[in-house]
């Protein structure tokens, strides 16, 4: 063998050796990221599943206190408690745009200034005499 073969093949053995180095540090660099992309996943999940948790609590201590406010309002006003559900009632399924039609003994039509007394005018009825 002649020099530059020899230099050629030693050159050719050093550049293999670096590309196996390079693979491998490339292989360890992709398993790295693949690890912290695993335990970035695993720690946004459990973040998620404890903010939903903590979301439903409040949603059912905001029930409940709801509920309790309604309760109150109902024992201390029966019917101005049954305005607010019947307002409540026509504001989910009637929207900004519709026309409603309501017959003459009808609850809202009832509140809206029909013929029935309200429980304002029942106590002032009640305080005159």
């Amino acid at each position: 063998m002649k020099a530059r073969e020899v230099q050629a093949s030693v050159f050719g053995r050093m550049q293999a050796e670096r590309e196996r180095e390079a693979k491998r540090y490339r292989s360890e660099g992709e398993e790295e990221t693949a690890k912290l992309r695993a335990e970035t996943e695993k720690q946004r999940t459990i973040i998620l599943a404890s903010a939903e948790q903590q979301a439903q609590r409040l949603r059912g201590e905001a029930d409940a206190a709801a509920a309790q406010i309604y309760a109150q309002a109902h024992g201390k006003d029966p019917e101005f408690y049954s305005f607010v559900r019947s307002l409540q009632a026509y504001e989910a399924f009637v929207g900004k745009r519709s026309t409603l039609f309501l017959s003459a003994d009808s609850t809202i039509f009832r509140y809206l200034g029909g013929s029935q007394p309200t429980a304002a005018n029942r106590h002032e009825k009640l305080s005159a005499e």
